[in-house]
């Protein structure tokens, strides 16, 4: 089993300034995110089987999940998220992910859930090839295929097996004040570390998928219900000594 440190050591320059100040739980939990952050670069291979959302849990609030979160929206949209909440019917929160699509995000950021999660809309959505979301004004059904990446962060929710086994999880753990422990960027610093370097991160991302390619794409899937995602993103994860 790898250490946090081992796993920095094997990225590459700029992601590994990115993530190095998080505080992972474990070794397993770093790895999830860089494989929840290809997504970005391959999504397109990714719509057909479907993929999963990513789950942040933290064991405390104020040790940077939502920050981990908008750091992967950021490299998937180029800006920060809007959060949507879920604590509305599901025709609101309907209307918050059709307002999403309408400005051209393609990020999904539902932010510090609490309790049980039961949204029937995220649930037959978030994993689905295609979207199905009702514009109430309209009077319509929107269909897309879905090429959104699905944030969520949580303290103590308490989703369903199912809904467990749609998600990636990334578990992040501090003991004692946060502030006691500082990130090694502050947040600000950190948005805009990712923000002036993703086409450099994105680049970081291509060129570990290229190199698993030009390998002769070497199979080492992870276990998941995305057989497609499982497939690739575990077997770049493995050559790159990430598993």
């Amino acid at each position: 089993a790898y250490t946090v440190a081992e796993v920095l050591d094997r990225l590459p320059p700029t992601i590994r300034r990115w993530v190095e100040g998080f505080h992972w739980n474990a070794a397993v939990d770093l790895i999830n995110y860089v494989g929840s952050a290809f997504m970005v670069v391959l999504m397109p291979l990714l719509i057909e089987d479907g993929h999963p959302g990513v789950l942040f849990w933290g064991n405390q609030p104020s040790i940077g999940k939502s920050l981990a979160a908008q750091c992967l929206a950021i490299l998937k949209d180029g800006e920060q998220a809007s959060p949507t909440s879920l604590d509305g019917s599901s025709h609101e929160v309907e209307n918050q992910i059709a307002s999403e699509l309408n400005a051209m995000r393609s990020v999904l950021f539902i932010d510090n859930l609490r309790g049980a999660l039961d949204c029937a809309v995220v649930e037959a959505n978030m994993t689905a090839a295609m979207l199905g979301i009702r514009l109430f004004h309209l009077q319509v059904k929107l269909r897309r295929p879905n090429d959104l990446l699905w944030l969520l962060t949580t303290n103590d929710v308490a989703p369903s097996e199912d809904m467990l086994s749609r998600c990636v999880h990334i578990r992040l753990h501090y003991e004692g004040l946060p502030d006691a422990h500082p990130f090694a960027l502050s947040e600000g610093e950190l948005v805009e570390y990712v923000r002036s370097n993703r086409a450099a991160i994105l680049a970081e991302l291509a060129g570990m998928v290229l190199a698993w390619r030009d390998a002769g794409r070497p199979e080492s899937p992870a276990p998941c219900r995305f057989k497609i995602f499982g497939r690739i993103v575990g077997s770049v994860l493995a050559f790159n000594g990430l598993s």
